[in-house]
């Protein structure tokens, strides 16, 4: 029980940046840029390389996403599924279950921001937790698109897990602040480090992206890791699917309408 309890704390909060990891696996690329002068490549010739090596333009015009993947929580001794998927323009859902626990989900279906889990039952997203929703299920933010993102910056070369990466600033036009990496030699993206908001409040999370794999033509990386709140989650995707994702895997929950209905 203590064990199944443990998995649970770490669960909720890790399942707060889920959504994140997601959107970055599915190709997060920027696509604006302010000038520069300070010797640092432009944001935008980091992106546009980034752009051509995953083959962004085509994961855009499938027009939807499903992945199934793996977690493993090594320092909790748990693992489990994420089936995750989202759509153009504005709608994802996901679905992480948790051995001994049950079954945590999130959404956002273009309206309504939610998310429901055994320990605290359905609730509706608000405020910064909205925001963060619904900047990430713009189908477009997984190419950091001008809809969401409203400007970017190099700030330096730095190191992230062994990767030599150009580190870019990204300022959303919901005001939310994140950081992009770009790996020096091979120009993918290997590391997101964001404040995400949770019920529990603010965590920063950093997520690093491995063996980028082609599925279907598009690049995806194979492995992701998510450090967050003390604990590390690494994910591995196991399928993808493109297009034809159905409707109805973004309907809202029925308990979740009961709360949008009071």
């Amino acid at each position: 029980m203590k064990a199944a309890l443990e998995a649970g704390r770490a669960g909720r909060r890790l399942a707060g940046t889920v959504l994140a990891v997601w959107a970055a696996c599915s190709g997060a690329i920027v696509s604006r840029a302010a000038a520069q002068d300070t010797g640092l490549p432009a944001a935008k010739d980091l992106v546009d390389r980034h752009v051509k090596a995953v083959h962004a333009d085509k994961l855009i015009n499938e027009g939807s996403m499903r992945t199934i993947s793996e977690f493993t929580m090594g320092s909790l001794g748990t693992a489990g599924e994420i089936v995750a998927a989202g759509a153009a323009p504005a709608r994802v859902a996901l679905h992480m279950t948790l051995p001994g626990l049950g079954e945590i989900s999130s959404g956002y279906n273009g309206e309504v921001g939610w998310s429901m889990n055994p320990m605290e039952g359905p609730r509706l997203l608000s405020g910064p937790e909205l925001a963060q929703a619904r900047d990430e299920a713009d189908f477009d933010s997984n190419l950091r698109g001008p809809s969401v993102v409203d400007s970017m910056r190099t700030l330096e070369r730095t190191e992230v897990d062994g990767h030599d990466c150009w580190k870019v600033r990204l300022v959303w036009k919901s005001g939310r602040e994140t950081f992009d990496c770009y790996d020096v030699d091979s120009g993918y993206l290997v590391a997101t480090m964001l404040t995400t908001q949770t019920a529990m409040g603010s965590i920063e999370a950093v997520i690093t992206f491995d063996d980028y794999t082609d599925y279907d033509g598009i690049m995806l990386p194979r492995t992701t890791r998510q450090r967050a709140f003390g604990q590390e989650m690494t994910v591995r995707l196991k399928s993808v699917e493109f297009g034809n994702v159905a409707d109805s895997v973004f309907a809202l929950p029925e308990a979740v309408r009961a709360l949008v209905g009071k």
